[in-house]
């Protein structure tokens, strides 16, 4: 069982480095005019789930879902806190205690690059 403190620590590690990446992607959107992932595509996806629906030849031909935009976001973040609380309680169950820069660096690319070969 985790315990509150290493339960807060996780969620708060996950909504930093959700919160870093959408800073990286705000940087190249208007320093290069990137684009960046639309969350409201990933709420939309996420509503036509519990109708059965995990695949779309077109996402953004989908039907739109009301709240879809927020649905996106949350989403977004919930994965992010999902992901660190993955790496705190499986992968590596000792990393609070002994954090290295190296296991975050690793695990923040493979958790980055994971979603494109998903739901690309």
């Amino acid at each position: 069982m985790i315990d509150a403190p290493k339960l807060l620590s996780a969620l708060a590690i996950g909504a930093g480095a959700t919160l870093c990446i959408d800073a990286w992607n705000l940087f190249l959107a208007r320093a290069f005019g990137v684009r960046s992932l639309d969350y409201c595509l990933l709420g939309r996806w996420v509503a036509h789930l519990p109708r059965g629906v995990v695949r779309h030849r077109a996402i953004a031909a989908a039907e739109p879902r009301r709240g879809e935009c927020a649905l996106g976001w949350v989403a977004h973040y919930g994965i992010g806190a999902s992901l660190s609380l993955a790496l705190v309680l499986w992968i590596a169950p000792t990393w609070l205690a002994h954090p290295t820069l190296t296991m975050a660096v690793a695990y923040g690319v493979a958790t980055v690059v994971f979603p494109f070969f998903v739901l690309q």
